[in-house]
């Protein structure tokens, strides 16, 4: 993504990306980047890094209760079909 941005002045990119914290929990970064190195006032590259952790562990609880039963926790028809599919 950085490359693109460098490669594309003005044009902004976003990714999230996933990281090891130093003591070895795994968070999720939203990640903006714009190369404004030709804007006189900035020249430079601007990154927003945001924390979306939460989120991420909320969606993927989500799609785990989607697809196992609620009482048991084993797979249930819809994750059959998905794998089916």
């Amino acid at each position: 993504v950085f490359q693109r941005a460098l490669a594309l002045p003005g044009r902004t990119f976003e990714t999230e990306l996933r990281v090891r914290h130093h003591a070895g929990r795994e968070l999720w970064l939203a990640t903006r980047m714009v190369n404004l190195l030709a804007d006189p006032d900035v020249r430079g590259i601007v990154v927003n890094l945001h924390d979306i952790t939460d989120r991420k562990e909320a969606e993927q609880e989500l799609a785990h209760l989607a697809f196992h039963d609620g009482l048991t926790g084993l797979a249930n028809r819809a994750l059959f079909r998905d794998r089916v599919d």
